[in-house]
């Protein structure tokens, strides 16, 4: 499911006046963890799995995991209906949720003007274009995101989940000297 692959790379950030997670009692004595708007790396504050909120000080009193787990289903079935409208060609399951994945990191509006997009339609089985394309996503402020880079090797794998085992060993092939490059780029 697209939302398992999401809060594996946004996590459930919970904090406020520097605590990390604040507990508490409800009614019949069960703990309860408030969630609070946060500043994510890219600087914009987010709250539950990294839902973007304009307005933090309306969060104040923090939200429930429930109501966070809601922000999260509702955006990624506002993303999914524009990935539907986006993506021309036919794309596997495990495809979509990759895609979805992405674009809940990236915004529609991004994805909708990228080449990654371009190459998606143009043949979603062509691995080595498209991860060409996927890994540009990897800068948070104009540097390289470890991060990032780990995020998009993931959807990369899941994207590439029922592809020939040839072309699989290409995009590995490919993987391992992009890392080889990363590392070399970061060490200067």
């Amino acid at each position: 499911m697209s939302t398992d692959l999401i809060k594996k790379h946004e996590g459930l950030a919970s904090t406020s006046k520097n605590k990390t997670t604040i507990a508490t009692l409800d009614e019949q004595n069960n703990p309860k963890t408030k969630v609070y708007p946060y500043k994510c790396e890219g600087g914009f504050y987010t709250i539950g799995w990294g839902c973007r909120v304009s307005k933090p000080e309306k969060y104040k009193d923090g939200i429930s995991v429930e109501e966070a787990e809601k922000m999260l289903n509702e955006r990624v079935g506002q993303i999914q209906a524009s990935l539907s409208k986006l993506i021309t060609a036919t794309l596997s399951e495990e495809q979509f949720i990759a895609v979805t994945c992405f674009v809940y990191n990236i915004g529609v509006a991004a994805f909708s003007k990228s080449t990654l997009l371009q190459k998606i339609n143009e043949n979603p089985a062509n691995l080595i274009e498209i991860k060409t394309e996927w890994m540009r996503w990897i800068h948070i402020k104009g540097r390289p995101s470890t991060a990032l880079k780990n995020r998009r090797i993931d959807e990369l794998r899941v994207f590439s989940t029922n592809i020939n085992e040839s072309k699989i060993s290409l995009l590995k092939q490919y993987l391992k000297t992009f890392v080889k490059d990363f590392l070399e780029f970061i060490m200067y």
